[in-house]
Formats: C-alpha cells, structure tokens, sequence
C-alpha cells in the first residue's frame, strides 16, 4: 500500500504516520530521514527522533539526496520523511545541478515504493499562501505541487492532517487508524 500524508507545520502528520506505519507493520520498519544536518542543533534533533523511532522498532536510513540510489534489508513498511526536505536538498544541491528535478524525485519516489509492501510519504501543505515570493521560490511551490498531485494521483491513501485531525481524501478504508 502507498500512503501520502500532507499537513501544515506542526500539524500532527509525522505523529499521524509513525501511528500508519506501526498499524501497518508490527515488526522491523525503515525510517528514511531527507534533513541534512547542518549544526549541532540539527544533529541533536536528529539523535533524538532516532531514539524516539527505535523504540517503534524503526532502522532509519539518511536519503537526503537521490533516492532513486536506496538501499534496504527491510521489505515491509517504509516512511519518508520528508518531501519539502528532499525537494529542497536536490534543488540546493552543490555537488551537482539536477536539471530536471521534477523527474529526479519521481524516479527515486517510483523506485522507493517499489521496494517495500507498504510505503508512506509524509509531505508539507505550502500552497495556502498568496504572498508572491522570488522565482527560486516559486520554482519550488511549482514542483512541490506537481510531485504531491503525482503521488495523490498514483498512492492508494491520500490523508491531510489538520490539527491533528486526519482527513481522508482517498482509500480511508485502506487504513487501520
């Protein structure tokens, strides 16, 4: 089963899919962490989301970047967190320039799903905005919106999470919550 989750900040997503994934698999999950650690700070948040998720029975495997090249030993149930971060690691990238990065995620995003029984995808809602904003950042909101409108279209469950409050758009009766 593929499952898209989408929620503003702080909404209650990442809960909302750890709870998916651990209903969906009682053993061994994946964890697929796209933050790039960029201070202590980051690296300490990061120790303790770990620990958090190992006591879920979670391995994590760090993917900030070409996912299309993931590896795993788990085959059951994986979680990607998260999509903003992906996308924006590949746009930001300074090893090499992705010209097509639309395309890039997806073929990591097709590959990942491919690799697992049950993979589940948490995304941010950044498209509640009117502001105008400069053309790096509206190049972002651009392929943002197209890779979440692929994945809704391809994924079998497609949930926002408001408030903490889960709203089914599509294949509720999939899901155990």
């Amino acid at each position: 089963m593929k499952v898209l989750i989408i929620g503003s900040t702080a909404s209650g997503k990442s809960e909302f899919a750890e709870k998916t994934a651990c209903n969906l698999c009682k053993g061994k999950k994946l964890y697929i962490a796209t933050m790039l650690p960029f201070d202590e700070e980051c690296n300490k948040k990061i120790a303790k989301h770990r620990n958090m998720r190992a006591k879920k029975n979670f391995d994590t495997a760090e993917s900030p970047v070409d996912l299309n090249l993931l590896q795993s030993n788990i085959n059951t149930t994986a979680m990607l967190e998260c999509m903003s971060n992906l996308l924006a690691n590949e746009m930001y990238r300074s090893d090499k320039k992705i010209t097509d990065v639309y395309s890039h995620i997806m073929e990591g995003i097709n590959h990942t799903s491919q690799m697992f029984e049950n993979f589940i995808v948490v995304s941010n809602n950044v498209f509640e905005s009117v502001k105008t904003y400069d053309d790096f950042t509206e190049e972002f909101i651009h392929n943002f919106g197209k890779i979440n409108s692929k994945i809704a279209k391809d994924f079998d469950v497609v949930v926002e999470v408001v408030c903490g409050i889960p709203i089914f758009h599509k294949g509720r009766e999939l899901i155990n919550d």
